[in-house]
């Protein structure tokens, strides 16, 4: 939004235009950006609307890409119909993927996307620092993990890592505590008894518990696995 003479007024007649044309149309927030699920015979078509921030935009689960990729896009050919790309689309799927985004990797490929981004808060969320104060001042904010082993036990050592926010150290009871401002998706590694999986999409809302166990049959791939805690 903001280039291209694209803004948030053009949001809803443009959705309309294809609830017009028979599709189902679904608005909400994803990642603190309007996201419109567009839907007609079976086939999904994510469009997410993203606003420009110091010469970015941020893409789940927090890779950070140029406004300079989108103002001067490339025309290709697909399947015999034209396209237009981020220029240049080399360049783009190097920075979502490393650089290894030309090796296919059907069920891993979140560990890529998030071992590519750099350490710690991305640009513009709060650092550790001041998300310790903000937890112990708004514990509202907290999200309590508690991750288990194969048997069902707590893990006692480890860590959780939350895409673009920090890393959480897990304690002697279980329980990594984690900062999220507000409920959305959010994608994670979690660390501990010897065992490292990637959740890649995980819906986390503050002020609530969640419990994450491994499944010995799966070690990738897998999506919203946490449950909630029963109080």
């Amino acid at each position: 939004m903001g280039l291209n003479g694209f803004d948030e007024s053009m949001i809803e007649p443009l959705a309309d235009a294809f609830r017009t044309r028979g599709f189902h149309v679904k608005q909400d927030q994803f990642a603190g950006e309007t996201w419109l699920g567009i839907m007609k015979d079976n086939i999904r078509i994510d469009w997410l609307c993203l606003r420009v921030r110091k010469g970015h935009v941020v893409h789940f689960p927090g890779v950070r890409f140029p406004i300079s990729l989108f103002k001067d896009l490339r025309e290709i050919d697909f399947l015999g119909q034209k396209f237009l790309v981020a220029n240049p689309p080399e360049e783009y799927l190097r920075i979502k993927y490393g650089p290894t985004w030309m090796t296919p990797n059907q069920l891993s490929y979140g560990k890529e996307v998030i071992e590519n981004l750099p350490a710690g808060p991305m640009p513009g969320h709060p650092s550790r620092l001041t998300q310790r104060v903000l937890m112990r001042v708004f514990p509202s904010r907290v999200v309590k993990l508690r991750v288990l082993d194969q048997e069902g036990a707590p893990t006692l050592d480890g860590e959780v890592v939350v895409a673009a926010w920090g890393t959480y150290k897990i304690d002697g009871g279980g329980y990594a505590r984690l900062y999220v401002p507000r409920t959305d998706l959010y994608a994670l590694v979690v660390r501990g008894g010897g065992r490292e999986e990637v959740l890649y999409e995980e819906e986390l809302s503050p002020g609530k518990t969640y419990e994450y166990r491994p499944d010995a049959g799966m070690t990738s791939g897998r999506i919203f696995v946490l449950a909630e805690a029963v109080a």
